[in-house]
């Protein structure tokens, strides 16, 4: 029987819709992603049934899990969301001195890293020969999304030691450090005029106006210090950005450097997965004949989808919600956050912001000081080693510190190689005066 038109539907219901999964099937690296993936999915999404509130139709998760000796796993943080607060808003909370009670970055990475670093303030202490996979459903914002320049493997298969990597164009964004958002206004009154729209996009990428290429949402460091360089401590760092620094540091932090660095052995990441730009981005940049100390994971990609939903017709993601969520070993449920004041849902300080971890370190060091915020820094300057590895980092690279920082005192700052001399042939005649 013939069904007759439906006048409510733009082509009269008659026509087929066009049906796109969220997530392209991919194929894994191997059976150990998918098994750190789930390891991070499985505890998400049993502690999502306990959690009440409207969940994000489209988000990104990440997490650090656990590896022991024998292969079990444990998912130790985890963490949910896509936003973080613009310049404007951290600028109003620094004038009125709320900064460290807000959470400035609350995407899905930082909060599983903000997550295990509260963890191990806690207490918790990783078992002896236990190693570390982050992953992430999607490639970390920034650099890792920057297909540019890279040839990425279609076997996804990693080994070590890496390829060698060298830097061909550096002026025109291959290693550049970016920030969170597209920076169009400066804030600074004295600053030069920018373009009122974003450069038009490309392959995923925008060419700012200094000549440097960054993924779409993202911003050339560079450029928003030339445009606004006395607020750059108010712009956010990408996801890229931090990881490698981790990948140095570790994703314990200064507090917890005591016990060693937690560098992360694997990489897993799902969707957007490259197995070149993310050696790019989160380690082999780093590494320059000055500064050998970079860890290098191996960067797996898992075939575990997190969105298995699909798309009809014209319909695509958005990932407009500023709920975000995270968990740590040992809670019962996850704790929301509002990505877009950097509060928890009530407007109180979340346990991760600057001012909770500093209220933990206090109490743990019996609470001697009036002042749980200058403790917390007096306690981090007094990681002597983390300090004096990140001092080295920042100034023999020169690209992971696109803001102005103050100098680190000259008992931290190592000196710089001495340069190879040139070998003179017993040969080679002496060195004569031009003639004029």
């Amino acid at each position: 029987m013939d069904v007759p038109p439906d006048p409510a539907l733009p082509d009269g219901g008659g026509a087929k819709r066009a049906v796109r999964h969220a997530e392209k099937p991919r194929e894994a690296s191997c059976a150990f992603a998918d098994d750190v993936a789930r390891a991070v999915l499985d505890k998400y999404r049993a502690l999502l049934a306990g959690f009440e509130g409207e969940m994000p139709k489209q988000t990104v998760v990440a997490g650090v899990v656990a590896v022991a000796d024998d292969g079990s796993m444990e998912c130790l943080a985890l963490g949910q969301g896509t936003k973080f607060l613009c310049p404007a808003a951290l600028r109003a909370a620094d004038a009125a001195g709320t900064v460290a009670d807000v959470v400035r970055d609350a995407h899905a990475e930082v909060l599983a890293r903000r997550g295990l670093k509260r963890l191990f303030l806690e207490g918790y202490v990783l078992a002896p020969g236990t190693r570390v996979a982050f992953y992430s459903s999607t490639a970390m914002c920034g650099n890792s999304c920057l297909k540019k320049w890279a040839k990425n493997s279609n076997k996804k298969v990693d080994t070590l030691p890496h390829p060698p990597f060298h830097v061909s164009q550096r002026d025109a964004g291959q290693v550049a450090v970016t920030l969170k958002g597209e920076h169009l206004h400066p804030l600074a009154d004295e600053a030069p005029a920018t373009p009122a729209t974003p450069p038009p996009a490309a392959d995923g990428m925008r060419v700012w106006p200094n000549g440097v290429a960054a993924p779409i949402g993202t911003t050339p460091a560079a450029y928003t210090q030339h445009i606004d360089g006395a607020h750059m401590k108010h712009y956010t760092a990408s996801c890229s950005d931090k990881l490698a620094q981790w990948c140095v540091l570790g994703l314990q932090g200064a507090c917890n450097s005591n016990a060693g660095r937690v560098v992360p052995h694997w990489v897993v990441v799902g969707r957007k997965f490259g197995d070149a730009t993310l050696r790019r981005a989160l380690c082999c940049r780093v590494t320059t004949k000055f500064f050998k100390e970079a860890h290098h994971p191996l960067m797996y990609c898992t075939a575990v989808p997190l969105d298995e939903s699909v798309y009809e017709g014209d319909e695509g993601a958005t990932f407009a919600s500023p709920l975000c969520l995270w968990w740590t070993r040992g809670r019962a449920q996850l704790e929301a956050l509002d990505g877009t004041t950097g509060l928890t849902p009530d407007g109180t300080p979340s346990p991760l912001c600057r001012s909770a971890l500093a209220a933990l370190v206090h109490t743990a060091g019996g609470g001697e000081s009036a002042d749980a915020l200058a403790a917390y820094a007096a306690r981090k300057a007094a990681a002597t080693a983390y300090q004096t590895l990140k001092a080295t980092l920042f100034t023999n690279t020169k690209l992971l510190a696109p803001y102005p920082r103050p100098a680190p005192p000259p008992s931290v700052l190592p000196p710089p190689p001495p340069r190879p001399q040139k070998r003179k042939r017993e040969d080679e005649p002496a060195a004569t005066e031009p003639t004029k």
